[in-house]
């Protein structure tokens, strides 16, 4: 397992604002975590092998073929995961060829994010 100081979180949502409170409790526990909200930002921090990789259906993912395509291929050991509320919502057709290892409830994936990158305070089993 990688060490925290180690792990890379990317966030791809064309509202990474939304999700700034547990990007900062992330990055206060040593995660380098990014957001990217668009398809340039998206290749450019693809570019750094993050470990986990978060796709934001509700807000819109902020991707387009190209992006799916390099993650798709390239991904290597990161492990994506879609975060949704209850579908895949209007966003559907821009992640309809993305390969994803879970999905987590968009609330919930501080937590899952913790307990992958190993910081026992966030162990949590809303993965699924």
């Amino acid at each position: 397992m990688k060490s925290r100081s180690d792990c890379q979180i990317l966030l791809l949502s064309t509202r990474p604002e939304v999700h700034r409170p547990v990007l900062r409790a992330l990055r206060r526990i040593g995660v380098l975590a990014r957001a990217a909200s668009d398809p340039g930002g998206a290749l450019r921090s693809l570019r750094a092998r993050p470990g986990v990789v978060l796709v934001d259906l509700v807000h819109g993912p902020g991707l387009d073929p190209t992006v799916v395509s390099t993650l798709n291929r390239d991904r290597g050991g990161t492990v994506v995961l879609a975060l949704h509320a209850g579908g895949f919502g209007r966003h559907h057709e821009d992640v309809a060829e993305l390969s994803v290892d879970g999905f987590c409830p968009i609330g919930d994936w501080g937590p899952v994010v913790g307990a992958t990158v190993g910081h026992p305070s966030y162990v949590s089993t809303t993965l699924h």
